[in-house]
């Protein structure tokens, strides 16, 4: 009995040394198309719930008990690839990944935030941008920024026949308009009913009502500054819009590619048309007065 005791224990310690016995695993991640080494890749060894990363350079080493393992190697962006070994003894194995795309739920990445016009530091400073300009309420199809800024709190619109706009108390005169750092001493055409600025040229309209600095000058009141849009150095572009009372195009294209492009924008408006027939019978009546009086 001692005798069997002793070979029992002595066979129990070697099988626990046996399986305590480790071997090193190590190599190389790199890109299965330009070979450079990939940071961060992971690998992990199934059922075992063991698994490590690699270093900057792409190497990775992991010490595991002698036997036979499933490994999942991934990395973000690549494929993940499955292999399996048999660790017996130290070795050395690297792997190659080939790049794939990521294939996932459409994602919205807004460059504004929707309520920064009412909760920013500065309430009476906001910016139209071109897709927002479309999306306003407009005279008959044509969008304007003139009125636009008169539906803003503080502004209140000009008299009939006046194409100005009123800021908190002051005159039309106190206000600054800019188109490209220009400065416009009438922006509007047929008495103010049509502003001079063709909404499909416009990139971002800029409208401050306070906190003006001194680079503005003397005005006191308000400031809009209009940029216009940025033309397609690339190809040749262009848009067209039909409206009620006129109609718009728009030309964009390189005239050296990727580095000088032209744009060109116009308006025509057809309200004269629709409104000569209205107005004839009026004005002859007025020339044959004058003509009597004479």
């Amino acid at each position: 009995m001692p005798r069997c005791f002793l070979v029992w224990l002595f066979l129990n310690s070697s099988l626990i040394l046996l399986a305590q016995e480790k071997a090193v695993l190590s190599g190389y991640i790199r890109s299965g198309e330009t070979g450079e080494p990939l940071t961060g890749a992971t690998l992990y060894f199934k059922y075992v719930a063991r698994g490590t990363i690699t270093n900057e350079k792409g190497f990775y080493s992991i010490a595991l008990p002698h036997a036979y393992y499933t490994v999942t190697i991934s990395y973000l962006g690549y494929t993940t690839i499955e292999d399996s070994l048999d660790l017996k003894a130290d070795a050395q194995k690297d792997f190659s990944l080939i790049k794939s795309s990521i294939k996932g739920r459409e994602i919205t990445v807004s460059a504004r935030n929707s309520q920064e016009n009412i909760s920013g530091t500065s309430p009476t400073k906001f910016e139209l941008i071109k897709k927002e300009l479309s999306e306003l309420p407009s005279l008959m199809g044509e969008p304007d920024i003139l009125r636009i800024i008169q539906m803003t709190p503080g502004v209140q619109s000009a008299n009939e026949g006046n194409s100005g706009f009123y800021v908190r108390g002051g005159t039309a005169g106190q206000n600054l308009i800019l188109f490209d750092n220009t400065t416009l001493y009438n922006p509007s055409h047929l008495l103010g009913f049509l502003s001079v600025f063709n909404s499909d040229c416009i990139r971002k309209a800029t409208i401050m009502k306070s906190g003006l600095t001194a680079d503005y000058g003397s005005r006191i009141s308000s400031v809009v500054e209009v940029e216009s849009a940025d033309g397609n150095f690339d190809s040749l572009s262009g848009d067209a819009t039909a409206g009620l009372i006129s109609t718009r195009l728009t030309l964009s294209g390189p005239i050296v590619k990727n580095t000088l492009c032209l744009l060109v924008s116009g308006r025509f408006s057809y309200l004269d048309y629709l409104l000569k027939p209205l107005v004839k019978p009026f004005m002859k009546g007025e020339s044959d007065f004058y003509n009597y009086s004479t």
